[in-house]
């Protein structure tokens, strides 16, 4: 299986098609390739065809190489956002005797194993991807939390009977 990135920075069209985990980023096809190294399986058709920089020059292909680090940057400080916050929802359900605790459940659940058998609701939150499906989550948890209150509200009235 090849992972692809669709994403372009910013106007930037030469990109790298590794995954995030080979830490091979856009900046270093546009270096590679302007140096007439540009494998297929890593940068994109476009840093072939325009050497790896368009028709830039030196200090263009800076500019745009800066611009991109800069995006980068930023993508990867919203993620580490995500997670924090994320992890602190995020706490183990599983029986003390089974010795699974928060910190197994944040580490499996971000690397996107979670299981909904040992770890709480907000754990799959940091599923990678799970950005699109924390509306969804959030409601998830807001009525889960409202039927809690509801069913405490139902055993203090009937204690008072």
């Amino acid at each position: 299986m090849v992972w692809v990135n669709e994403e372009k920075s910013d106007g930037v069209e030469c990109h790298t098609l590794a995954p995030p985990s080979s830490h091979i980023d856009d900046g270093w096809c546009v270096r590679s390739c302007a140096k007439d190294y540009c494998p297929a399986d890593i940068c994109s058709n476009e840093c072939r065809l325009s050497g790896g920089g368009g028709n830039a020059t030196g200090q263009q292909q800076e500019q745009q190489l800066q611009q991109q680090q800069k995006q980068q940057h930023r993508q990867q400080e919203q993620e580490r956002e995500r997670l924090a916050k994320n992890s602190r929802q995020c706490h183990s359900i599983a029986s003390p005797e089974s010795g699974i605790e928060d910190g197994w459940c944040i580490d499996t659940c971000s690397q996107g194993s979670c299981s909904a058998e040992f770890c709480s609701l907000g754990c799959r939150a940091l599923s990678p991807g799970a950005a699109a499906l924390a509306p969804a989550l959030e409601q998830q948890q807001q009525q889960r939390g409202k039927q809690q209150q509801q069913q405490e509200q139902q055993q203090i009235g009937r204690a008072h009977v």
